[in-house]
This record gives C-alpha cells, sequence and structure tokens, in this order.
C-alpha cells in the first residue's frame, strides 16, 4: 500500500478545525467515495481502494491514507488534491 501523510498547523479551535474539514466531506464523497466517521477529534476515513484518518491534536491536523493497488499510480494526484481541499478549508 501507499501511504500519503498530510499535516498542517492551524489556527482555530479544535472544534473550529473539526468544522472546517467536516465542511470539504461532501467533496471527497463525491470525488473518492470517502466517507469520515468522526469519534471526537478523530475520524476514519474509508473508501474503495483508501482508508485512513484525521487526527485534531490542539492546532496540528494530521492526515493519514492507505491507497490500495489500483490507486497507487495516482498517488501524486490524489494527494496534491487533497493538500488543496484541505489548505483552502483551513485557510
Amino acid at each position: 500500500m501507499s501511504k500519503i501523510r498530510i499535516e498542517r498547523q492551524i489556527a482555530g479551535s479544535p472544534e473550529e478545525i473539526k468544522e472546517r474539514i467536516a465542511g470539504i466531506e461532501p467533496k471527497l464523497s463525491d470525488k473518492y467515495n470517502v466517507k469520515l466517521n468522526w469519534n471526537d477529534m478523530q475520524a476514519n476515513l474509508k473508501g474503495p481502494g483508501v482508508n485512513g484518518e484525521v487526527r485534531i491534536n490542539g492546532n496540528n491536523v494530521m492526515l493519514e491514507i492507505k491507497l490500495g493497488l489500483m490507486l497507487r499510480p495516482l498517488a501524486g494526484k490524489i494527494k496534491e488534491g487533497l493538500e488543496r481541499s484541505l489548505d483552502k478549508a483551513l485557510s
């Protein structure tokens, strides 16, 4: 499996950060068929050929994703798209 790891320091309370991340969930669902299942400040991420988690610890946001075999060739594009979406939602 190919892994993608994105980490950002964000201004705002953990609750505000969570709301902003939850705001991009529809885009992730539409584009990648990915769902987030929140448990406090951590979300499990699941979709076809992809799984991972989002963790919010204070002002730190970490996204770790494992890509299945079919998505490995697209890892670079997926990472770029996720970084753009995350940066836009959290700015």
